[in-house]
């Protein structure tokens, strides 16, 4: 394994910048390449045909960019024969925008529609974000020339495609595909994939815990407020009417390693941005 990545970091180090690109978008380049090591990926063998056609299919919205890098890997996780891997690791560059990207796929699951159908939701979703991201950067850019900005000092956005792994075991898959974006401040969002490997179909807070999973979910998260301003005072969260009444019917969740409910609210949701994304471990019941 350490054979294999000391040649990818190889080949990767050996890519050339192209010179035709501004030196705005060059520099985001290599602060790219900085950033690489936060990066969770290993390389292994080449997908099969199959998955790099798709690859090419899903890829297709990418090829008015000079590609950087692009890779297929094989990254088997945590036990079992079923895998989240990453399906391809992808990096690109116009003069507004510079794209990383490591995307996940299910597979050897022994159901091949739901491998299907949630791949192609992943990939979908994906997609989707990108172009938006894309837009919202040819906006920015355009905007900055028109007041008089240099194109050659122009700091391109950032935007990447990330995953991880929540839970992975005989009875559940969970993980998340995160977006984030930098341009004047950072932004970051998440979609979070649970599934029942014994049916295939997408879990629901219900599923996991239960007819009074609303109450337990809205204990929880409750206890976990009180005890966090507890252990840290500096640490406010909203109260009265701005503050937590109830989890939202379309909950974002996931599952930990321990098969958990974790409810997840965005920045600005509890609490200041300051503070993050918060996150409630709900214990099933007893």
């Amino acid at each position: 394994m350490e054979e294999k990545l000391r040649r990818a970091k190889e080949r990767y180090d050996a890519i050339e910048i192209p010179e035709e690109l501004g030196s705005a978008v060059q520099d985001a380049i290599r602060r790219g390449r900085l950033k690489r090591d936060r990066w969770r990926f290993s390389p292994g063998k080449i997908a099969s045909c199959v998955a790099a056609c798709a690859c090419a299919v899903f890829m297709v919205t990418m090829n008015a960019f000079p590609v950087l890098a692009m890779d297929l890997y094989d990254v088997p996780l945590i036990g079992g024969l079923t895998k989240v891997l990453t399906f391809y690791r992808f990096e690109a560059a116009d003069e507004s925008i510079y794209i990383q990207m490591n995307v996940p796929e299910l597979k050897n699951t022994g159901n091949s529609e739901l491998e299907s159908r949630i791949n192609r939701e992943v990939r979908l979703r994906v997609n989707e974000k990108m172009e938006e991201a894309k837009v919202r950067a040819k906006e920015f850019f355009d905007a900055y020339l028109a007041t008089g900005g240099l194109k050659e000092e122009y700091i391109p956005m950032d935007f990447s495609i990330d995953y991880r792994i929540n839970c992975q075991n005989d009875k559940y898959v969970s993980f998340t595909v995160s977006k984030a974006e930098t341009q004047a401040s950072y932004y970051e969002e998440c979609d979070y994939y649970n599934i029942d490997m014994d049916t295939g179909s997408d879990l629901t807070l219900r599923d996991m815990l239960g007819e009074n999973y609303i109450e337990l979910c809205n204990e929880a998260v409750r206890e976990g407020i009180a005890a966090n301003e507890r252990e840290n005072p500096d640490d406010l969260y909203f109260h009265d009417e701005m503050g937590f009444q109830s989890i939202e019917p379309d909950q974002d969740f996931y599952i930990n390693e321990a098969g958990h409910v974790v409810v997840v609210f965005p920045k600005y949701a509890l609490a200041p941005g300051y503070m993050g994304t918060q996150e409630f471990e709900v214990l099933p019941p007893q």
